[in-house]
């Protein structure tokens, strides 16, 4: 049992010290819309168009063990989850 109480512990620990910063979900955002340089001119407007709407409205909750967000990119509503330092697309 104790065994088990200290493995609860050490993953707590883990989740707090790793929780993912708003900044990291704007990074996440940002590598899933980069321009490549073989996308075309309307391509590379288009994202960077999108990129800048997901900054505008991205609603970021950080909690003690995890952290969410929301944000609309496109025409869809995105949500995340945050945990171990890693976005987990959930919705």
């Amino acid at each position: 049992m104790k065994k088990y109480i200290i493995v609860v512990l050490i993953i707590l620990i883990l989740a707090a010290t790793s929780n993912p910063s708003k900044e990291s979900f704007s990074d996440h955002i940002n590598s899933a819309l980069k321009i490549n340089k073989d996308d075309n001119l309307i391509s590379s407007i288009v994202k960077t168009g999108m990129n800048f709407q997901s900054d505008l409205s991205t609603q970021y909750k950080g909690k003690i063990f995890f952290s969410t967000a929301k944000t609309y990119v496109g025409n869809q509503n995105h949500s995340y989850l945050g945990l171990f330092g890693f976005w987990i697309r959930i919705g």
